[in-house]
């Protein structure tokens, strides 16, 4: 990309400084009627026993599908599945038009400089345009997105803790990262069920959300977030797979305070209760018995909870959420708005800088929209991703995982694909001027001292922020603890998965554990400067 180039990108992204919503989270409104059909023939099967291997013979995932949070924060957050690509071509605004291309792609192939100028378009028009929720014409113009959640329980265990008084029983939600998927917890969940063996108060279930663009949940939801191109290969080489209409990227927006109201829709509105009957389809039922106001979130005061973290029970439940990287924001959006809904809270190497934190991200984008993401098989693909280095740091149960559980075959032959398309995960990574993640990272400040917060991080300087935006970040909940992974980057749940494991273990066991005390967690020295 020229320096000419680079400069028009990075002055059509500062627009977005002044742009970034602020205020209160919008409040969550009753799922849309669906007006497509779901292609639940995507995803994989409904149950899969011993998901964490002989170690846990006892253990079940079962899949379900829930509705996303509804309305989204921003207009344009979905797109029209009927319509045409002439249609779709003139939506396109023109802020980008200005700016010459120095290089064009080989024929057939993503042009990435023009991509990212086409996302800086939609990004920088969703900002333009956030929700109204009582603008019924926009509320019509929305489609009703889905994510696929997992729940992990064991026989034995669950059994017991229901044969018992009715105490609340432990319960982990956990996000993923931007490109990856709910099942890349798996090895590190594996590991913690041996390191967490708590007799008072096991670990009785486990759901893992995926991303409503990435995971399984982008299998039902890419009908309505760009209208993709079936790949073309030649020579066994893929020329393209992009969501192409006219030339143009046809894309959605996204802002990541709606992924903290995903959880959120998920646990108020969809998590039943452990004691009450099984469900019955692969959809969970909406709960509409909820606390008065709660749907607002935080547009109403909020109730912070008890002090007691084995005391703040929600629907029966004691909720950690555990969120990594984009999760992290996640969750911190989600228990700032509503707090008495967790337990505690663990952030994994969370991609949440300090509000005075502000970078530009683009170069990020770029990278995700020319990345590989159709191969001859998932052989292929495995094969493929172990030359490069970043694939090359994982543990070997991780890899495993992300081919096996983030890619999808295509019908009638062996090639795989990555669930996740690269222009989804470009646009999770297009958080303009980081004003979405920084808004979380402000967001710390609201958390109560009374709900328990740790940040389990990479080791010294090679963590998502720098040294520097750590301390920031911190300084505004003085009460949360910090640990570092040692010899781990960014991607600490998938390179070591064993080492996360008995870092999260060891704050289950300060609150839950058989003997808990919050001495037992050790705590790494930030120096934090006045």
């Amino acid at each position: 990309m020229s320096n000419e180039n680079d400069n028009g990108l990075a002055a059509l992204e500062q627009q977005a400084e002044f742009l970034g919503l602020k205020g209160p989270l919008l409040p969550l409104l009753p799922p849309k009627s669906l007006t497509r059909k779901l292609q639940r023939e995507r995803l994989p099967r409904r149950s899969r026993e011993a998901p964490f291997g002989a170690r846990h013979p006892s253990w079940t995932v079962d899949r379900f599908i829930v509705p996303a949070a509804f309305p989204r924060s921003v207009r344009g957050s979905t797109t029209d599945p009927a319509s045409s690509p002439s249609e779709k071509a003139s939506c396109a605004t023109s802020a980008s038009t200005s700016l010459s291309s120095s290089s064009k792609a080989p024929p057939g192939r993503i042009d990435a400089e023009q991509a990212c100028k086409e996302l800086l378009d939609v990004q920088l028009e969703g900002l333009r345009n956030p929700t109204n929720p009582i603008d019924t014409k926009e509320l019509a113009s929305q489609e009703q997105l889905y994510t696929v959640v997992n729940r992990y329980r064991s026989s034995t265990t669950h059994g017991a803790v229901l044969v018992r008084s009715k105490e609340p029983i432990l319960t982990l939600v956990l996000g993923h990262a931007n490109g990856f998927h709910k099942e890349t917890f798996e090895p590190m969940l594996s590991d913690l069920l041996e390191q967490f063996d708590s007799k008072t108060r096991p670990i009785a279930e486990i759901w893992s959300i995926d991303t409503f663009n990435q995971g399984d949940s982008a299998l039902l939801n890419e009908e309505v977030l760009g209208k993709a191109c079936e790949p073309k290969w030649s020579n066994g080489l893929l020329l393209h797979s992009k969501t192409m209409l006219n030339n143009r990227l046809a894309l959605p927006t996204v802002n990541w305070a709606d992924h903290g109201r995903d959880i959120l829709n998920f646990i108020i509105s969809y998590l039943p209760d452990p004691f009450s009957p099984d469900p019955i389809t692969d959809e969970l039922p909406y709960i509409v018995a909820v606390p008065d106001g709660m749907h607002e979130l935080d547009a109403r005061p909020l109730f912070p909870g008890l002090s007691v973290p084995t005391n703040r029970v929600f629907r029966d439940r004691l909720i950690v959420s555990i969120g990594h990287s984009l999760s992290g924001a996640g969750m911190t959006y989600a228990a700032s708005a509503q707090p008495s809904l967790f337990s505690s809270l663990v952030l994994l190497d969370p991609a949440m800088p300090p509000p005075s934190w502000e970078r530009q991200v683009m170069f990020k984008s770029k990278g995700a929209f020319i990345r590989k993401d159709h191969w001859p098989s998932k052989e292929a693909a495995m094969a493929s991703l172990m030359k490069k280095p970043f694939y090359q740091t994982f543990a070997s149960r991780s890899m495993q995982a992300y081919v096996e559980y983030g890619m999808t075959t295509i019908p009638g032959s062996e090639e795989a694909r990555l669930k996740m398309r690269p222009e989804d995960e470009a646009l999770v990574f297009g958080d303009l001027c980081t004003t979405a993640s920084r808004r979380a990272g402000g967001r710390l400040a609201m958390l109560p001292t009374i709900l328990p917060v740790r940040f389990i991080c990479a080791d010294l300087d090679c963590s998502v922020l720098t040294e520097e935006a750590l301390q920031d970040t911190l300084r505004l909940i003085p009460h949360a603890t910090i640990v570092r992974v040692r010899k781990a980057f960014h991607t600490l749940v998938q390179e070591k998965p064993k080492e996360t494991a008995a870092e999260v273990a060891k704050h289950l066991q300060a609150f839950y554990g058989d003997s808990p005390g919050y001495d037992l967690l050790s705590t790494d020295s930030v120096q934090i400067q006045a």
